[in-house]
């Protein structure tokens, strides 16, 4: 099954691939909250983060993939110290195991902690980032610690919640020379998890941050998207994937395997507005 949002209408969609790749619409449901922008599925349910009034919704997946009506719409309050923020605009989730489900709120500078119980998001912490931070991205490490960029101000945190209580465990810039021009985008990991990718949209990179085995985070190096607005990447082998949304493009750049840079100039095709993109087996 695939599940999208539709932002504008204010709806979560269900879609059934058949036999040869075609997707067949499979039913929806009002997503619960305005402006929803990023879904993250979790042991049966749907969780929908509402990047309008800063709400996450729970919907439960039908046995036979389809989406029930929601059952839970988690709220949250406060502000921050910069224009986008203000109010509280939830940007996604991560289930990091064990039932504990990460959300970063982009208006507060909050990753709050919730554990997830019999379907229900019971708010149980949260981690307050430096004011104006405007976290949006969330990736898992195999340490279990959770890496979280900064949209607003272009930087890179690691959260550690080993003991059940999540703190800040490391912190950098994405570039080493950053710009003022630049909106953090997508974070993805390496698959040997030595290499953290943010797309900088503004000056138009993708940053690479190494992340050292005792977990410290430092600029390595920067390069061009191959287009305009890197609103998305996805590593699939030994490519990287980048969804350029303002120039309508997809660059997949191949990278060495020793240093994780680029070893060419990226392969382009024309994508009318790419938002997200998904690797499907």
């Amino acid at each position: 099954m695939l599940y999208a949002v539709g932002e504008a209408a204010g709806r979560v969609e269900a879609f059934r691939r058949a036999p040869g790749g075609a997707l067949q619409w499979a039913g929806g449901q009002p997503s619960g909250g305005a402006g929803p922008c990023h879904l993250h599925v979790v042991d049966g349910f749907l969780l929908t983060s509402h990047y309008g009034d800063g709400t996450v919704a729970v919907h439960p997946i039908q046995p036979d993939g389809g989406l029930g009506e929601a059952v839970q719409l988690l709220t949250a309050e406060g502000s921050g110290p910069r224009p986008q923020q203000d109010g509280a605009h939830a940007h996604s989730t991560l289930h990091v195991g064990g039932g504990t489900v990460l959300s970063a709120d982009l208006g507060t500078d909050t990753v709050h902690v919730h554990a997830l119980r019999d379907g229900r998001l019971d708010r149980v912490a949260g981690v307050a980032l430096p004011p104006g931070t405007g976290p949006r991205h969330l990736a898992l490490l195999a340490s279990g610690r959770v890496l979280v960029v900064g949209e607003l101000d272009g930087t890179l945190h690691a959260l550690e919640g080993a003991d059940g209580t999540w703190r800040i465990a490391a912190s950098t810039s994405c570039a080493a020379v950053p710009d003022a021009r630049d909106s953090a985008a997508e974070v993805q990991v390496s698959a040997d998890g030595r290499r953290a990718y943010v797309g900088l949209r503004g000056s138009e990179r993708i940053a690479v941050v190494a992340i050292a085995p005792d977990g410290a985070l430092a600029p390595f190096a920067d390069f061009d998207c191959g287009g305009a607005v890197p609103r998305h990447h996805v590593l699939v082998d030994d490519r990287l994937h980048v969804a350029n949304q303002g120039s309508g493009t997809v660059a997949s750049f191949r990278l060495d395997p020793a240093t994780g840079l680029p070893t060419g100039a990226p392969d382009v095709i024309a994508v009318p507005s790419p938002t997200y993109l998904l690797p499907v087996a």
